[in-house]
């Protein structure tokens, strides 16, 4: 069996469970983002596939990376095509601001810490409220998350793991960050597609292995937002990518200090 993968880096759990699927099976990823940067041409291997799994790319660089671009001229038409959705959940971090120049070490930047470091706020004070903040909003920011994943499964072929999240995640901490699933939500994206491949599902061991490969950054989860959602579980972790693990309040410290240190440059220049 030969499956062609064109997703985010979320295709890397279907390439960690190569050892469960059928002897001389043979996966064939290619990370999306990396291959737009990089300005390669999908690989040739994709021409002779058995299935192929993807996700809908939102405006692509260039029209040549745009999937149906990619199906039509880089895909075999005897492959059965099976659309995935993008595995997003904000919930947890309604203080989320997406920010791609990465140049405070991650791409999840905090509005409401950078609000209150722009008024001239105390930082030390200012992360302490952030930190405590209860959000009346939590519960329907949490909500309006699972809906957008739920529209983006009613456009593919895989759908239900916005119900499995919306059962699961005030007791289990299912996400590194918000579009970083750890293992046991890796494991059930995972099987819901080898099931459209008539596969047997991986078992609940795989979770454990599958529950590093996104492990490269973590987002806090602040107490003021969890006692707000009714979390059920307590993690006072959380790092930035290739940094060492911290405390949520030594992480914010750090954070506030990259944001001064990038506002103190662009001021100087």
């Amino acid at each position: 069996m030969r499956i062609g993968v064109y997703l985010t880096c979320q295709g890397k759990f279907l390439s960690a469970l190569k050892d469960y699927l059928p002897p001389g099976t043979e996966v064939f990823y290619e990370e999306n983002w990396v291959m737009f940067a990089e300005g390669r041409t999908p690989t040739a291997e994709w021409q002779h596939l058995d299935y192929f799994i993807y996700q809908p790319i939102i405006e692509p660089q260039k029209p040549e990376y745009a999937d149906e671009h990619i199906l039509a001229n880089h895909v075999c038409s005897t492959a059965t095509k099976i659309r995935v959705p993008y595995v997003m959940f904000t919930g947890l971090t309604p203080w989320r601001q997406y920010c791609d120049t990465n140049l405070l070490g991650t791409e999840h930047r905090h509005s409401w810490l950078d609000a209150a470091i722009a008024d001239g706020q105390d930082v030390g004070l200012a992360i302490q409220d952030v930190m405590m903040r209860s959000d009346e909003n939590a519960k329907l920011n949490a909500e309006h998350s699972l809906a957008q994943l739920r529209e983006k499964e009613a456009g593919s072929d895989v759908m239900g793991l916005a119900d499995w999240i919306s059962d699961r995640y005030l007791h289990e901490h299912l996400f590194w960050t918000p579009n970083h699933p750890r293992g046991s939500l890796a494991l059930e994206f995972c099987n819901l597609v080898l099931a459209k491949m008539g596969l047997p599902r991986a078992p609940r061991s795989a979770a454990y292995e599958l529950d590093s490969v996104l492990n490269v950054e973590r987002t806090p989860l602040l107490p003021g937002v969890s006692a707000s959602l009714g979390i059920q579980y307590r993690d006072n972790v959380a790092f930035f990518k290739h940094d060492h693990v911290r405390s949520v309040e030594s992480y914010l410290t750090e954070y506030a200090r990259r944001l001064q240190s990038l506002t103190e440059a662009e001021t100087a220049t």
